[in-house]
């Protein structure tokens, strides 16, 4: 009996020897599951943070090169519901319709304060324009863009920086060749790195004062100031003006003053008694 109740507490130390060992095991297990959590929390949000600004990046830096006017905003209409059979709209037609083509800017590559300058916006329909060789301190750019029957063109540069007259945009019909220009008379207003932009749209006789495509075109133009000689010409003008002027009041203040005297004696003659006949006769 004392045997058997022995074997009996041996069995009992070694299951419960056998427990406790498996007890660090479980609780370093669960421990390390919040740890493999963390560890997917971080790769997620380095994923989308590295592919956000990635995209991000590339799209920004899709800017339009030097050598052409950067189109800022070129778009179509919305597309327009379906017609009655399903098929397309009468606006979705007329956008099928424009033509491919071009326009292009001539101007001064320099202006100067106060110079007013020409300058040129020529459409292409159906055809492009041929390769130019600017003339000296010329400078000439090119973009592509859609035409249609007509097109309506505007030259911006902003009230503060530059005149530009005619103030409004002009419309005209678009023929199907580089003959399309329009030209306006521009005066810059201060020095810098100043921005003109020309907005095109195009416009179809089916429908008559909608743009069915616009785009807009932005130019960089280096403004210098005035020179030295410049502002003495323009000082020394001022000056024979100012000149002239007071000559013309001098001038007629010595008119007037010789008038006035003119007048004063011609009055004293007149008060002056007569004489001659009774001193004689004494």
């Amino acid at each position: 009996m004392t045997s058997h109740r022995g074997l009996l507490i041996l069995v009992g130390l070694a299951s419960a020897l056998v427990v406790m060992g498996a007890c660090p095991g479980a609780e370093q297990q669960t421990t390390q599951r919040p740890a493999d959590t963390s560890k997917m929390t971080s790769d997620t949000s380095h994923m989308m943070t590295g592919d956000t600004s990635h995209k991000m990046a590339a799209d920004t830096s899709k800017a339009a090169p030097d050598h052409r006017p950067p189109r800022t905003h070129a778009k179509p209409p919305p597309r327009h519901a379906k017609g009655d059979h399903g098929g397309p709209s009468s606006v979705d037609t007329a956008v099928a319709q424009l033509s491919p083509g071009q326009v292009r800017y001539e101007g001064p590559d320099t202006m100067v304060v106060g110079s007013t300058v020409s300058v040129v916006v020529k459409l292409a329909r159906a055809t492009q324009f041929s390769p130019a060789v600017p003339r000296p301190h010329e400078q000439v750019l090119t973009a592509p863009t859609k035409m249609g029957d007509s097109a309506s063109v505007c030259l911006d540069g902003g009230a503060v920086d530059f005149q530009i007259r005619p103030p409004l945009c002009s419309t005209q019909v678009v023929t199907s060749d580089t003959n399309n220009v329009w030209s306006w008379l521009v005066t810059p207003l201060r020095a810098g790195q100043e921005v003109l932009k020309v907005h095109v749209e195009a416009l179809l006789a089916k429908m008559p004062h909608k743009a069915v495509f616009d785009s807009t075109y932005v130019v960089t133009v280096t403004v210098a100031p005035r020179s030295f000689i410049d502002r003495a010409k323009d000082a020394f003008a001022t000056w024979q003006v100012i000149l002239a002027g007071i000559a013309a009041v001098l001038g007629s203040a010595v008119a007037i003053s010789k008038n006035l005297r003119a007048l004063v004696v011609s009055i004293f003659r007149r008060r002056r008694p007569p004489g001659g006949s009774g001193d004689d006769g004494g």
